[in-house]
């Protein structure tokens, strides 16, 4: 009976929904070092702009939230996202940088390819730095956070950071 139960927990966590710890403050002020999150990994056939996913790069797990679709263009320039040319807008507008990076600098991403920052933009390392991420690179989207207690509760992945 043990046995079983234990098969059912390891199918459950690697196809179902797994744990995240979060390291560092690539993510920070929406997730900061420390907290845990529940990651749904069934059932995605494609992602959303402004999803927090899980990706996975040179044998790390990292947060990082999605900015740029397949077969979009993205450019830093003066300081802003642009997506296609039009202006992502955040909190950060006119501060966010690609690092050693001329100005304009930029990619179009592949057909099954997305552009992925942290939130804490000038301190992360994402798409700016590794690439743009196939979505075979990403394992689930963070959908619950469990951890600190006081902000239980479901995430909502429609962000205008």
């Amino acid at each position: 009976m043990v046995a079983v139960f234990v098969v059912i927990v390891l199918l459950l966590q690697s196809y179902v929904l797994g744990w995240i710890f979060v390291s560092g403050d690539s993510m920070h002020p929406t997730y900061n070092d420390g907290d845990v999150l529940l990651e749904r990994k069934y059932g995605l056939l494609e992602y959303a702009r402004y999803d927090v996913v899980i990706v996975s790069f040179g044998g790390e797990r990292l947060i990082k939230r999605i900015m740029g679709l397949p077969l979009e263009t993205i450019v830093i320039q003066d300081g802003y996202l642009l997506v296609d040319g039009e202006r992502l807008y955040s909190d950060l507008d006119g501060k966010i940088q690609w690092g050693g990076c001329a100005e304009g600098c930029g990619v179009t991403l592949g057909v099954d390819e997305y552009f992925v920052l942290g939130d804490n933009y000038n301190h992360s390392g994402d798409s700016r730095k590794f690439g743009a991420v196939g979505s075979d690179n990403i394992s689930g989207v963070a959908v619950f956070k469990v951890f600190p207690f006081s902000d239980f509760g479901f995430i909502e992945n429609t962000h205008s950071r």
